[in-house]
């Protein structure tokens, strides 16, 4: 199956991270995956979207990602242990961002420190024999929020996901990316 699931993030005094928009997801099945049960991550991008004059307004980190048993994603229901809310799995999503100063890789701190960007991937729904999935994660920053507490013009993020078993998928880290 091939999916893309689109996330909206936004910085909220008190709150973690808001998902702001309904995931959108879009299928197309295949019969048989040889992706392993584990997910995994790859980098695609990261583009900017600017307003129509011109001012930096969103952020879209673009990720590939597959799993072979097709277990990614948490319900709104999913607030038992080990997935409840200030517990190390309530999020599935997880998002380090990082700037860069004089060569160093810095973690971005902000005023209220319960702020970060990790989000919770709902559940894929399964269309066809195989629940093995691939499809693309796109995650949208809003720039005009983040910008004031980015203490340089250069960003790196960090991130993986955590499918429903508790399997980790592999640490993704992009390269630079300089903010126009």
């Amino acid at each position: 199956m091939k999916h893309i699931v689109r996330q909206r993030g936004i910085l909220l005094p008190g709150f973690l991270v808001l998902l702001l928009l309904p995931l959108l997801m879009h299928s197309g099945c295949s019969t048989e995956s040889d992706f392993p049960d584990e997910p995994v991550l790859r980098y695609l991008g990261f583009d900017f979207i600017h307003d129509e004059g011109g001012d930096l307004r969103e952020g879209i980190l673009r990720l590939e990602f597959t799993d072979g048993d097709g277990d990614i994603g948490l319900g709104k229901g999913d607030t038992l242990p080990p997935y409840h809310y200030g517990g190390g799995h309530y999020y599935n999503f997880y998002i380090y961002l990082h700037t860069v100063q004089n060569g160093q890789y810095v973690a971005v701190e902000f005023p209220d420190t319960t702020m970060n960007f990790h989000s919770r991937i709902p559940p894929v729904d399964f269309n066809g024999k195989s629940r093995g999935i691939t499809g693309v994660l796109e995650y949208t920053f809003d720039m005009w929020i983040m910008k004031p507490f980015l203490p340089s013009d250069t960003i790196m993020i960090k991130t993986w996901i955590t499918d429903r078993a508790l399997n980790n998928s592999n640490v993704v880290t992009t390269p630079d990316i300089a903010i126009p």
